[in-house]
């Protein structure tokens, strides 16, 4: 409605205008960029060398943080692999969701839904999982996160038909996700 329309545009001034503050500073390295998909978005790399995303009134990016934070604190592996995967699909061309490629945060929930699967994670009753989900495997606990790389990429190539799988960014906006040939890019 119009009400949608004049809140996005506000939003969309006021990130201009934190935009245009951060190039006086020397806060941002690299590009400063408007990215306009779901929600309007200032990405950009901070001077500490971490990538920031600023959206302005919208929840759901603040609760999936939330969730992948709560996640992470419980297993240290699990940021850990994210952050490899990142690594990975960036040197390899497809962590670019702009450029064909998939999100960083859809690599983040593959994670979290690879260590559900594995038993590595207590999924609360409170979420709605289509599928059964283990309960935490102890026997799990000492698998070095190498070991759980490798798992990991066996768990998405040969045992799931990723295809017809969706992962969803947020609560409203669930993306179906068409996957490449693992074969050629693992």
């Amino acid at each position: 409605g119009p009400s949608d329309f004049s809140q996005r545009a506000d939003c969309v001034k006021a990130l201009q205008a934190l935009k245009e503050s951060l190039k006086a500073t020397d806060l941002v390295t690299g590009r400063l960029q408007m990215v306009f998909r779901d929600n309007p978005r200032l990405s950009f790399t901070h001077s500490s060398g971490v990538s920031m995303d600023i959206i302005i009134n919208e929840r759901y990016p603040v609760m999936n943080t939330l969730v992948m934070d709560h996640f992470c604190a419980s297993d240290h592996r699990l940021r850990t692999l994210i952050l490899i995967l990142k690594t990975w699909a960036k040197h390899r061309g497809i962590g670019n969701a702009q450029k064909n490629g998939l999100s960083s945060h859809v690599y983040a929930l593959m994670a979290m839904h690879f260590f559900q699967r594995m038993g590595l994670l207590f999924c609360s009753s409170g979420v709605d999982i289509a599928e059964e989900v283990p309960e935490v495997n102890p026997a799990m606990a000492n698998i070095p996160v190498s070991q759980l790389l490798l798992q990991f990429f066996v768990f998405y190539a040969l045992e799931r038909d990723v295809q017809d799988m969706v992962f969803q960014e947020a609560c409203e906006f669930p993306a179906t996700v068409s996957l490449f040939d693992w074969e050629t890019q693992v």
